[in-house]
């Protein structure tokens, strides 16, 4: 699922890589006792899209770092 994810990033001429320690706040985050791993896509999308977002807005100048 995170490794779809990274590759649609590839395609889109995006590189992006996940550490462990990202990982493991994927893991943590879409596991659920009471629906187990079912909500892992949309915290996957959640997460490394806003990750790739406020990249873009970075490259773009929008969003200055501080």
């Amino acid at each position: 699922m995170i490794g779809g994810a990274v590759e649609r990033y590839r395609e889109m001429g995006m590189e992006l890589s996940v550490d462990e320690e990202t990982l493991e706040l994927l893991i943590w985050k879409g596991i659920t006792k009471a629906l187990g791993a079912r909500p892992m896509k949309r915290t996957v999308q959640k997460f490394l899209g806003n990750v790739v977002r406020e990249g873009m807005k970075n490259a773009r100048g929008e969003n200055p770092i501080k």
